[in-house]
């Protein structure tokens, strides 16, 4: 555990934990262990005591709503979800509130370039990921024992562009070198490692923030009211712009430079460490 310094000359620790009114949580890494579906008891328990003290609770994901387990759905029960890396927002019942497309030209570009190099590529639509390459592989690594015929959709040997949505993201499974190699190509998408051989492609800007920005201007706070817990890269956003940024002990290290404090790893329950260390649960 690191605590990387929070200086507030005016105003002392307490003070600032009470103002804390938004709390968000990313998924995979944070919520849950990657090779795992399920919150620990101690961790539902912590969120439930957020809750309870009228603390609103926000989901932000690279997940599309219907690619969260419905036991996550279940258990926290968020006021808000914030999908596919900020380019939505849902209500507590997965409604859109707002949604951003990508530019279609560029995803046209790259879908067609994954096809071309032999890179499983899929949509992320409103209703399910379209697949344009390699179905099996987004069955075997990306689902995860989820029943994929709710989740994916196979659009193999199809022309994007004929395609009668433009997505909100992109997801690329295959080598990283190749795929590390074009993230420059494109000026209005962002390519961001998920796990080993696979990345999120959003659009570049604020990411997770631009669906909690809208959020918080629901709530009428500001971002000095709202606590992040994240891992990966494309939480550093969020986290670099929360009053507090709690980064997961599993994350990457360039990933923890950016955060307020490092807890113990989401398998170590650090989610109620963080909470705990800052007394805003007992």
């Amino acid at each position: 555990m690191r605590f990387n310094g929070i200086s507030y000359p005016n105003k002392d620790m307490r003070c600032v934990m009470e103002n804390i009114q938004l709390f968000v949580f990313d998924i995979d890494g944070t919520l849950i262990e990657h090779k795992t579906n399920q919150i620990s008891v101690s961790t539902q328990e912590a969120i439930h005591q957020l809750k309870s003290m009228g603390k609103e609770v926000l989901i932000a994901t690279g997940r599309a709503f219907y690619f969260i387990p419905q036991a996550v759905k279940d258990v926290v029960d968020p006021d808000f979800y914030a999908c596919i890396n900020g380019q939505c927002l849902l209500d507590n019942q997965g409604q859109f509130i707002k949604r951003y497309d990508l530019d279609k030209d560029e995803v046209f570009r790259l879908t067609e370039w994954c096809i071309e190099n032999k890179i499983a590529v899929g949509l992320k639509m409103a209703d399910a990921v379209e697949i344009y390459y390699n179905f099996d592989e987004f069955i075997t690594s990306y689902v995860k024992g989820q029943d994929y015929r709710k989740i994916l959709r196979d659009r193999t040997g199809e022309d994007v562009r004929m395609s009668q949505e433009i997505p909100m993201g992109m997801f690329l499974i295959g080598n990283d070198g190749l795929i590390l190699s074009i993230k420059d190509n494109y000026t209005s998408l962002s390519i961001t490692r998920s796990y080993a051989s696979a990345f999120d492609v959003f659009a570049k800007g604020d990411g997770k923030s631009r669906a909690i920005t809208q959020v918080i201007e629901k709530l009428n706070i500001d971002w000095e009211n709202v606590m992040v817990f994240g891992d990966g890269e494309n939480d550093i956003d969020m986290i670099q712009k929360a009053q507090i940024g709690v980064v997961m002990g599993n994350a990457h290290v360039e990933v923890q430079s950016h955060g307020d404090f490092v807890t113990k790893s989401v398998g170590e329950d650090g989610i109620v460490f963080a909470l705990k260390h800052f007394n805003i649960i007992k």
